[in-house]
Protein backbone atom coordinates (compact mmCIF):
# COMPACT_ATOMS: atom_id res chain seq x y z
CA UNK A 1 0.00 0.00 0.00
CA UNK A 2 1.49 3.27 -1.09
CA UNK A 3 2.27 5.69 1.62
CA UNK A 4 -0.08 8.66 1.52
CA UNK A 5 1.56 11.85 0.42
CA UNK A 6 1.86 14.26 3.24
CA UNK A 7 1.33 17.88 2.19
CA UNK A 8 3.45 20.70 3.42
CA UNK A 9 2.21 22.13 6.70
CA UNK A 10 0.41 25.41 6.38
CA UNK A 11 2.35 28.28 7.86
CA UNK A 12 0.59 29.83 10.79
CA UNK A 13 -0.24 33.49 10.28
CA UNK A 14 1.00 35.96 12.82
CA UNK A 15 -1.32 38.12 14.87
CA UNK A 16 -0.16 41.14 12.92
CA UNK A 17 -1.00 39.46 9.61
CA UNK A 18 -4.47 38.53 10.84
CA UNK A 19 -5.15 42.06 12.04
CA UNK A 20 -3.96 43.39 8.70
CA UNK A 21 -6.30 41.11 6.76
CA UNK A 22 -9.25 42.06 8.97
CA UNK A 23 -8.35 45.73 8.76
CA UNK A 24 -8.32 45.68 4.95
CA UNK A 25 -11.57 43.71 4.68
CA UNK A 26 -13.35 45.89 7.25
CA UNK A 27 -12.25 49.13 5.61
CA UNK A 28 -13.62 47.95 2.28
CA UNK A 29 -16.92 46.61 3.62
CA UNK A 30 -17.70 49.60 5.84
CA UNK A 31 -16.95 52.01 3.00
CA UNK A 32 -19.20 50.14 0.56
CA UNK A 33 -22.07 49.10 2.82
CA UNK A 34 -21.96 51.43 5.82
CA UNK A 35 -21.91 50.30 9.42
CA UNK A 36 -25.43 48.88 9.53
CA UNK A 37 -25.04 47.01 6.25
CA UNK A 38 -21.83 45.25 7.24
CA UNK A 39 -21.63 42.00 9.21
CA UNK A 40 -18.66 40.59 11.09
CA UNK A 41 -19.22 37.28 9.32
CA UNK A 42 -18.80 38.92 5.92
CA UNK A 43 -15.63 40.68 7.04
CA UNK A 44 -14.16 37.51 8.50
CA UNK A 45 -14.95 35.56 5.32
CA UNK A 46 -13.38 38.22 3.14
CA UNK A 47 -10.28 38.25 5.35
CA UNK A 48 -10.06 34.46 5.25
CA UNK A 49 -10.20 34.06 9.03
CA UNK A 50 -12.76 32.82 11.49
CA UNK A 51 -15.28 35.14 13.09
CA UNK A 52 -13.91 33.99 16.44
CA UNK A 53 -10.52 35.45 15.54
CA UNK A 54 -12.18 38.72 14.59
CA UNK A 55 -13.80 38.95 18.00
CA UNK A 56 -10.55 37.96 19.70
CA UNK A 57 -8.66 40.81 18.03
CA UNK A 58 -11.30 43.56 17.99
CA UNK A 59 -13.99 42.58 20.48
CA UNK A 60 -17.05 43.24 18.31
CA UNK A 61 -18.17 45.09 15.20
CA UNK A 62 -18.02 48.51 16.83
CA UNK A 63 -14.49 47.81 18.05
CA UNK A 64 -13.46 46.83 14.54
CA UNK A 65 -15.09 49.95 13.10
CA UNK A 66 -13.30 52.16 15.63
CA UNK A 67 -9.91 50.58 14.97
CA UNK A 68 -10.21 50.83 11.19
CA UNK A 69 -12.68 53.27 9.69
CA UNK A 70 -13.16 55.69 12.57
CA UNK A 71 -9.44 55.88 13.33
CA UNK A 72 -8.71 56.97 9.74
CA UNK A 73 -11.41 59.61 9.94
CA UNK A 74 -10.16 60.97 13.26
CA UNK A 75 -6.55 61.03 12.07
CA UNK A 76 -7.51 63.01 8.96
CA UNK A 77 -9.51 65.52 10.98
CA UNK A 78 -6.77 65.88 13.60
CA UNK A 79 -4.15 66.55 10.91
CA UNK A 80 -6.39 69.15 9.27
CA UNK A 81 -7.14 70.87 12.58
CA UNK A 82 -3.48 70.94 13.63
CA UNK A 83 -2.52 72.52 10.30
CA UNK A 84 -5.16 75.25 10.40
CA UNK A 85 -4.75 75.98 14.10
CA UNK A 86 -1.30 77.33 13.22
CA UNK A 87 -2.65 79.76 10.63
CA UNK A 88 -3.90 83.23 11.41
CA UNK A 89 -6.46 85.28 9.51
CA UNK A 90 -4.56 88.18 7.90
CA UNK A 91 -5.94 91.67 8.43
CA UNK A 92 -7.26 92.95 5.12
CA UNK A 93 -7.00 89.52 3.52
CA UNK A 94 -9.90 87.78 5.22
CA UNK A 95 -11.79 86.79 2.08
CA UNK A 96 -8.79 85.32 0.27
CA UNK A 97 -7.87 83.43 3.42
CA UNK A 98 -11.43 82.14 3.84
CA UNK A 99 -11.50 80.92 0.24
CA UNK A 100 -8.33 78.90 0.76
CA UNK A 101 -9.74 77.45 3.98
CA UNK A 102 -13.07 76.53 2.40
CA UNK A 103 -11.38 74.83 -0.56
CA UNK A 104 -9.27 72.84 1.89
CA UNK A 105 -12.31 71.91 4.01
CA UNK A 106 -14.31 70.75 1.00
CA UNK A 107 -11.42 68.60 -0.22
CA UNK A 108 -11.08 67.09 3.25
CA UNK A 109 -14.74 66.14 3.56
CA UNK A 110 -14.89 64.87 0.01
CA UNK A 111 -11.94 62.58 0.76
CA UNK A 112 -13.80 61.27 3.82
CA UNK A 113 -17.13 60.82 2.02
CA UNK A 114 -17.32 57.03 2.33
CA UNK A 115 -16.54 57.13 6.04
CA UNK A 116 -19.08 59.85 6.77
CA UNK A 117 -21.77 57.97 4.86
CA UNK A 118 -20.92 54.92 6.98
CA UNK A 119 -21.26 57.04 10.12
CA UNK A 120 -24.71 58.14 8.99
CA UNK A 121 -25.89 54.51 9.14
CA UNK A 122 -25.18 54.21 12.86
CA UNK A 123 -28.18 53.38 15.02
CA UNK A 124 -28.31 56.00 17.78
CA UNK A 125 -30.20 53.52 20.00
CA UNK A 126 -27.37 50.98 19.82
CA UNK A 127 -25.26 51.29 22.96
CA UNK A 128 -22.30 49.65 21.19
CA UNK A 129 -21.83 52.68 18.95
CA UNK A 130 -22.00 55.40 21.61
CA UNK A 131 -18.24 55.85 21.70
CA UNK A 132 -18.12 55.96 17.89
CA UNK A 133 -20.72 58.71 17.79
CA UNK A 134 -18.98 60.65 20.56
CA UNK A 135 -15.64 60.53 18.75
CA UNK A 136 -17.17 61.55 15.42
CA UNK A 137 -19.04 64.47 17.00
CA UNK A 138 -15.92 65.60 18.83
CA UNK A 139 -13.98 65.63 15.57
CA UNK A 140 -16.73 67.53 13.80
CA UNK A 141 -16.96 70.07 16.61
CA UNK A 142 -13.33 70.92 15.90
CA UNK A 143 -14.23 71.65 12.30
CA UNK A 144 -17.04 73.96 13.41
CA UNK A 145 -14.55 75.97 15.47
CA UNK A 146 -12.30 76.30 12.43
CA UNK A 147 -15.24 77.43 10.26
CA UNK A 148 -16.03 80.14 12.77
CA UNK A 149 -12.39 81.28 12.98
CA UNK A 150 -11.35 81.15 9.34
CA UNK A 151 -14.61 81.93 7.53
CA UNK A 152 -16.91 83.92 9.79
CA UNK A 153 -14.55 86.16 11.73
CA UNK A 154 -12.41 89.26 11.28
CA UNK A 155 -8.64 89.03 11.72
CA UNK A 156 -9.05 90.10 15.36
CA UNK A 157 -11.35 87.14 16.05
CA UNK A 158 -14.60 89.07 16.24
CA UNK A 159 -17.53 87.67 14.25
CA UNK A 160 -18.93 89.46 11.22
CA UNK A 161 -22.17 91.38 11.84
CA UNK A 162 -25.24 89.17 11.87
CA UNK A 163 -23.34 85.94 12.51
CA UNK A 164 -24.85 83.63 15.12
CA UNK A 165 -21.95 81.89 16.89
CA UNK A 166 -24.02 78.77 17.54
CA UNK A 167 -26.10 78.49 14.38
CA UNK A 168 -24.05 79.87 11.49
CA UNK A 169 -21.04 77.49 11.64
CA UNK A 170 -23.30 74.39 11.48
CA UNK A 171 -25.25 76.03 8.64
CA UNK A 172 -22.03 76.50 6.67
CA UNK A 173 -21.03 72.91 7.43
CA UNK A 174 -24.44 71.73 6.22
CA UNK A 175 -23.92 73.39 2.84
CA UNK A 176 -20.47 71.81 2.48
CA UNK A 177 -21.75 68.40 3.53
CA UNK A 178 -24.60 68.63 1.02
CA UNK A 179 -22.29 69.03 -1.97
CA UNK A 180 -19.78 66.46 -0.75
CA UNK A 181 -22.16 63.73 0.43
CA UNK A 182 -25.21 64.30 -1.75
CA UNK A 183 -23.57 65.46 -4.98
CA UNK A 184 -25.06 62.54 -6.92
CA UNK A 185 -28.54 63.66 -5.90
CA UNK A 186 -27.93 67.35 -6.49
CA UNK A 187 -26.28 67.01 -9.89
CA UNK A 188 -27.42 64.42 -12.38
CA UNK A 189 -24.67 62.63 -14.36
CA UNK A 190 -24.19 63.62 -17.96
CA UNK A 191 -22.62 66.22 -20.19
CA UNK A 192 -24.42 69.07 -18.43
CA UNK A 193 -23.16 68.11 -14.97
CA UNK A 194 -21.10 71.01 -13.56
CA UNK A 195 -17.46 70.39 -12.81
CA UNK A 196 -16.32 69.79 -9.26
CA UNK A 197 -14.34 73.03 -9.39
CA UNK A 198 -17.42 75.02 -10.48
CA UNK A 199 -19.52 73.53 -7.68
CA UNK A 200 -16.86 74.32 -5.10
CA UNK A 201 -16.54 77.91 -6.28
CA UNK A 202 -20.31 78.38 -6.14
CA UNK A 203 -20.52 77.01 -2.60
CA UNK A 204 -17.63 79.14 -1.38
CA UNK A 205 -19.04 82.29 -2.94
CA UNK A 206 -22.44 81.57 -1.40
CA UNK A 207 -20.91 81.08 2.04
CA UNK A 208 -18.68 84.14 1.91
CA UNK A 209 -21.20 86.55 0.41
CA UNK A 210 -24.53 84.96 1.28
CA UNK A 211 -23.64 84.12 4.86
CA UNK A 212 -20.31 85.59 5.88
CA UNK A 213 -20.99 89.08 4.54
CA UNK A 214 -24.62 89.72 5.38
Amino acid sequence: MAKAEVGKPRLRRTSQEIRGLLHAAASSYFAQNGYAGTSTRAIATEAGVSETLLFRHFGNKSGLFEATTLERFRASIDEFVARWDKRRVPAGGEEAHARVFMHSLIRLLRSQRAIMLALLTLDSDDSDVESIQATALESFDQLLVLIRTHTLSHADGSLYPGIDAELTPPAVAAVVLAVTLLDQWLFQPGADRPTVSAVDQEVITYVLHGVGRR
